[in-house]
């Protein structure tokens, strides 16, 4: 029978056991990771790939950020670099990547494209050009390139190279829908709708899922004055893509331009829900509001548009006219100086207090604002009309007169003008000259009864 210390007395291992524990203790001193092999650039590519596909933008960028470390001269990793951290909005990041690329295989064409890509984004638009043209001379076949280089080109406003560009682009790829929307969107610039509107459909034919093509159609359709057509398009556009920050607030003024206030309302609601801060949304429901005379209404939405922008002038200035229509003349004063305050050089701000001042009969005031709105927009008419209307109520004919001689230098038309100086010559008690002014208001305009009547009164005297 063994004793507890013969049980308790180790064994001595054999010479197999020591060497395997040996290398289990290696093993244990090595560093975490060393027996993973590494991957290789392909690996790292294919990786990439999969989350590409995947819709996982960030981690593909960090498998790519990885393989360029451990594959720093490695084209395919540092040109896929640049085109992932390009979607990602990494502009820089995504240059540098290009240029890595470049310094590598120095004639990667699609290197060159991509950061010609970059500069239009970024508006480097010769820089733009300059990559471009060295892309083309690597591979002349780029239909690519040739889109970009008609983009720059036609920011630089070289519309006849945008034009040559966008067709030879046409030419080598006919299936390249961006290259007939570009082309498209230029003649519409140009003013050219129908021809601009026939590449623009050829984009949407080839590609139906092309949004912004179909903006650009409902765009060039309200532009041709065909309202039913352009809400027609940017219907579609939505139905692609619901999140086109302008396209609510376009559709939403073609819609008043047709008399559809309610549509448009609702449309310009839709926009702010899309893009909340989008000012001009929130300013042109208080229009639609407006011409509904729901004054009140236009008031909110023309107040939540200031406080999304609070220099945005034409908000305020609409809270003048929309509180003048409520009889609140304080308030709407108070909304004008506003804008003022911000554009001392607002004429029509200017003018709508003096008219406040003119029939508060407060007339020395009113004169002060209607010559500064005057000297603000020479050629604008009303305040020089103020001021001949302000000078008959103090008598001052002389200034009167000269005041409605202004509105006649810069708009021969007015009758107006000719019979309220016809009137202040009345007052003058030179009925000779105030009846030459009269028959001079009715060569102008032979409707003009009040001057026929003042003519006829003279000529029995």
């Amino acid at each position: 029978m063994n004793s507890l210390k013969s049980i308790l007395k180790p064994e001595t291992p054999s010479p197999a056991a020591v060497r395997f524990l040996a290398f289990v203790f290696l093993l244990l001193l090595l560093p975490s990771g060393v027996m993973a092999q590494k991957k290789t650039a392909s690996q790292y590519l294919a990786d990439y790939q999969q989350y590409l596909k995947e819709g996982k933008m960030e981690q593909a960028a960090a498998t790519m950020r990885v393989a360029v470390k451990l594959y720093p001269d490695n084209r395919n990793c540092q040109y896929e670099l640049g085109v992932v951290s390009y979607y990602l909005g990494l502009y820089d990041e995504a240059k540098e990547a290009y240029l890595a690329t470049i310094a590598i295989d120095s004639n990667y064409a699609e290197a060159y494209n991509s950061l010609a890509v970059i500069a239009n984004r970024k508006q480097l638009y010769n820089e733009a050009i300059s990559w471009c043209q060295k892309a083309l001379a690597l591979n002349p076949k780029m239909a690519g390139a040739y889109v970009n280089l008609g983009l720059a080109y036609s920011s630089v406003k070289r519309i006849e190279d945008a034009r040559k560009a966008y067709l030879q682009a046409i030419e080598l790829d006919s299936t390249s829908a961006v290259a007939y929307a570009d082309l498209g969107n230029l003649y519409c610039n140009q003013g050219q709708y129908s021809q601009g509107i026939k590449y623009l459909k050829r984009a949407v034919q080839l590609n139906p899922d092309y949004g912004t093509a179909y903006y650009a159609l409902g765009l060039a359709y309200d532009r041709s004055d065909l309202p039913d057509d352009a809400i027609a398009y940017f219907k579609k556009a939505l139905a692609v893509n619901p999140k086109l920050i302008t396209i609510y607030n376009d559709m939403g003024m073609t819609q008043a331009k047709t008399g559809d206030y309610p549509a448009a309302i609702k449309s310009f609601k839709q926009s702010t829900n899309v893009a909340p801060k989008y000012v001009d949304a929130y300013y042109n429901a208080g229009l639609a509001y407006y011409e509904l005379h729901k004054y009140d209404s236009a008031a909110v939405w023309f107040k939540r548009a200031t406080l999304i922008d609070e220099s945005h002038v034409q908000s305020y200035y609409s809270l003048g006219i929309v509180y003048y229509r409520l009889g609140k003349k304080d308030d709407a004063v108070n909304y004008y100086q506003k804008a003022i305050k911000l554009n001392p050089k607002h004429a029509t701000a200017l003018n709508a207090i003096a008219y406040i001042k003119y029939e508060n009969r407060d007339y020395e005031e009113a004169i002060s604002y209607f010559k500064k709105a005057a000297e603000a927009s020479p050629k604008y008419i009303e305040p020089h009309i103020g001021l001949g209307n302000t000078y008959l109520q103090l008598a001052r004919y002389t200034d009167a007169i000269a005041a409605y001689n202004d509105v006649i230098k810069i708009n021969p038309k007015r009758a107006d003008a000719y019979y309220n100086i016809g009137v202040a010559y009345y007052y003058m008690a030179d009925d000779k000259k105030a009846a030459e002014w009269f028959r001079r208001c009715l060569e102008v305009d032979p409707t003009y009864t009040d001057a026929e009547t003042n003519l006829r009164i003279l000529q029995q005297e």
